[in-house]
This record gives structure tokens, C-alpha cells and sequence, in this order.
């Protein structure tokens, strides 16, 4: 399975396409990366398929996404949160939740 992580490359930083503000996380290739305090898990997809579909379908008016291949430390929840409740009640075909992500090849 080639796991994968679809990001918003700012110059030479990665951000999480989906969680903004206090939530959002700051990614780093060849670097572990956890949620922030307070928030939690990250997710990521199961197939290189699963991300190319989701950035088909939700992220095809933006440019500056990127999918990169991944590793993952599985999480023990099943949907995204904050201190203030969950973040999406529906999550695409082929997420994944982890508690630790590190980006490594850019696809």
C-alpha cells in the first residue's frame, strides 16, 4: 500500500489542505509530524488513487496542492477534532487517520 498526503505547498512549506487556523499543521519532508496540542489525528490516503480523486474532486480549481508519498503511525480515532468538536462529519473514499505522518517523495 503507498500511502499518500495531499498538501498545500507554500514555497518551501507544506500545509494541510483541509484544517486551517490554530488546527493547521506544518509539514516538512523526511520530518515525523503530530497533530497540533489539543487537536487530532491527521489523515492521509490509502491509495495514490484515493488522493488523485480527491484533489480531482475538491481541489481541481487550486494550483498549489501537491500529493506526496507517505508514512503513517495509525491512529486510534476515526474522524478529525478539535477542542471545539469534530472537523468533518464525511471524509473522502480511502482516508486514513495517523497520529504521526512524514512526507517523503513528491509524486
Amino acid at each position: 500500500m503507498q500511502t499518500c498526503k495531499v498538501v498545500s505547498q507554500k514555497g518551501r512549506w507544506a500545509y494541510s489542505v483541509v484544517v486551517s487556523g490554530k488546527a493547521k499543521v506544518e509539514y516538512r519532508v523526511d520530518q515525523w509530524v503530530a497533530p497540533v496540542e489539543g487537536c487530532g489525528p491527521l489523515s492521509l490516503f490509502a491509495t495514490r488513487e484515493a488522493a488523485r480523486d480527491f484533489v480531482n474532486r475538491y481541489l481541481f480549481a487550486f494550483n498549489d496542492w501537491r500529493i506526496y508519498t507517505c508514512e503513517f503511525e495509525t491512529s486510534a480515532y476515526t474522524c478529525l477534532w478539535k477542542q471545539s468538536g469534530p472537523c468533518l462529519i464525511e471524509y473522502p473514499p480511502g482516508t486514513l487517520f495517523a497520529d504521526r505522518i512524514m512526507l517523503r517523495e513528491l509524486l
